[in-house]
């Protein structure tokens, strides 16, 4: 086994792993951002089940990066794990032990099997403190030559809508669903900023179904600002999805500004604002840390203007876009940017 500190060896990877996507990865416990997955005691993350995508080639190559947070001591223990076939015994591959430093540990190594076979990969994390913990982020995880056969996602969503209605002054919200596995539960979230978001409903889900499904709920709390929501899943195990945000207003609210556009280019960040009515805003530009890293003010006239910012400083690959006016509106809009 080749085990070695701040190298990483390039792959084609037929598999990488993808923290934003369930289809890619499971796990009994720990915390999964959209980026990565950190994990403390006894915490377990499994890959979906593989075959070779050439079996005239039986071999396949991987690379695994394991970061560590420094205060991780020599009994603290991290393993890597695979089995062929789904009745196999699970063979370990590698065990890392903490070492005190703040790094990350590569391991670049191959496997032979037969073009019959299916090989499986799992990784457990133990530690003994509350403040110690592994981590693997998005690309962590990249496996040559093989093809994966992917988890099946909780739900394929088609739809999620939210609409104002002036008759009741409520908002009514559906959804449909194309096919449903193992479906436990919705969560209805709501947020007034796009950041913050608070459960309002639990609506059951189907268990099981491979035919269109249609939801609905409807909100008594009238909008007095442009108000989001966001629909969870959660699954029999645990596991939870999370949708893109709808955003709604009431229609005597019109004074509230648009975020219209955004793009990201070169380190720099093009808002394509929309203003009904001359007012003061003020936008804030915040990193995934929750830190501001651009405030910038404006009296704006109505109609389109174009802000420019620059975030070639910036760290991390996703953004909050706060927008506020001297109504106390607000708008909030989570971005990728090309930094």
């Amino acid at each position: 086994m080749i085990l070695s500190l701040f190298l990483f060896i390039g792959a084609k990877g037929q598999y990488e792993i993808d923290f934003s996507d369930p289809s890619t990865y499971y796990t009994t416990c720990g915390k999964v951002t959209a980026s990565q997955w950190t994990a403390k005691d006894h915490c377990e993350l499994e890959l979906p089940p593989m075959i070779l995508l050439e079996t005239s080639n039986l071999q396949i190559e991987y690379i695994f990066r394991i970061n560590q947070s420094g205060n991780l001591e020599n009994s603290d223990e991290f393993h890597i794990m695979y089995k062929i076939n789904a009745n196999g015994a699970w063979i370990t591959d590698s065990t890392i032990y903490g070492d005190n430093t703040n790094n990350v540990r590569t391991i670049h190594d191959s496997i032979s099997i037969t073009a019959a076979d299916t090989i499986f990969f799992k990784f457990y994390a133990t530690s003994d403190g509350s403040n110690e913990f592994w981590a693997i982020k998005n690309g962590d995880i990249k496996i040559d030559n093989v093809k994966p056969l992917y988890f099946p996602l909780p739900i394929e969503l088609l739809s999620f809508n939210a609409e104002y209605n002036s008759d009741f002054s409520t908002v009514d919200l559906n959804w449909s669903t194309l096919t449903e596995t193992n479906n436990d539960y919705f969560t209805i979230e709501r947020s007034y900023n796009g950041l913050d978001f608070e459960p309002i409903a639990y609506i059951e889900g189907a268990g099981n179904s491979n035919s269109v499904l249609n939801y609905e709920y409807t909100d008594f709390e009238k909008p007095s600002q442009l108000t989001y929501y966001r629909l969870r899943q959660t699954d029999f195990d645990g596991q939870t999805t999370v949708s893109d945000l709808v955003g709604v207003m009431s229609e005597e609210n019109n004074s509230a500004p648009e975020l219209a556009g955004v793009s990201s280019n070169n380190g720099q960040l093009l808002l394509n604002v929309y203003i009904p009515e001359e007012q003061n805003i003020a936008v804030e530009i915040i990193d995934i840390n929750g830190r501001v890293i651009v405030y910038d003010s404006h009296t704006l006239e109505t109609g389109s203007h174009i802000l420019n910012y620059t975030t070639s400083n910036v760290s991390s690959s996703i953004v909050f876009i706060r927008i506020i006016n001297n109504y106390s509106d607000n708008i909030s809009k989570k971005v990728l940017i090309n930094t």
